[in-house]
C-alpha cells in the first residue's frame, strides 16, 4: 500500500528529516523531525490521482477508491515539542496532497516530532472490531 504514496525523502525534504516506519499490515508513520523555527511549517504527502480524500470528524482523512471504498485513513494529527508539550497542527487537502501544517509558537521547545499515521481499511475495521469487543466484554454483553 506505501506505494500509493509519493513520501520525500529526506534528501529532498530540506530543513527537516523524515523517518518512514513499515507498522505491517500496510500501515506506516511518517515520522517529520523538524530541528527549529526556521524549519518549513508544512510537510505534504501525494496520495494516489486514483483516491479521493474526505476530512474525518476527529481531524483525520479517509482514502477512498474510485468505487466509494473505504481505502484507509490517516489517523488525527498531531505534533510535540521536545518537552513533549502538544503543538497544534491540523491537516488540509489539496487535490490529492495531504499537507500537515504544524501551528508552533514562541513557547515551541525544538526540535518538533509530527506525525502522519496511515492505516489501510482492513485494520480500520480491524480496530473497530475489536474495540466494540472490548467495551461489549466490560458491559457484560456476549
Amino acid at each position: 500500500m506505501l506505494n500509493d504514496f509519493q513520501i520525500p525523502s529526506s534528501s529532498e525534504a530540506g530543513d527537516y528529516s523524515l523517518e518512514v516506519h513499515d507498522e505491517g499490515d500496510g500501515a506506516f508513520r511518517s515520522l517529520f523531525h523538524i530541528p527549529d523555527a526556521k524549519s518549513p511549517k508544512e510537510y505534504s504527502i501525494s496520495v494516489d490521482p486514483d483516491f479521493h480524500l474526505t476530512y474525518l470528524e476527529d481531524g483525520g482523512i479517509a482514502a477512498w477508491d474510485q468505487n466509494e471504498n473505504l481505502v484507509g485513513t490517516f489517523t488525527s494529527s498531531w505534533a510535540v515539542d521536545a518537552n513533549g508539550v502538544k503543538v497544534n497542527t491540523d491537516y488540509i487537502i489539496d487535490g490529492n496532497r495531504i499537507i500537515q501544517r504544524v501551528h508552533s509558537d514562541d513557547t515551541t521547545v525544538y526540535p518538533v516530532v509530527a506525525d502522519p499515521f496511515w492505516i489501510p481499511a482492513l485494520a480500520v475495521v480491524a480496530h473497530v472490531t475489536r474495540h466494540a469487543s472490548t467495551q461489549a466484554t466490560a458491559r457484560g454483553v456476549s
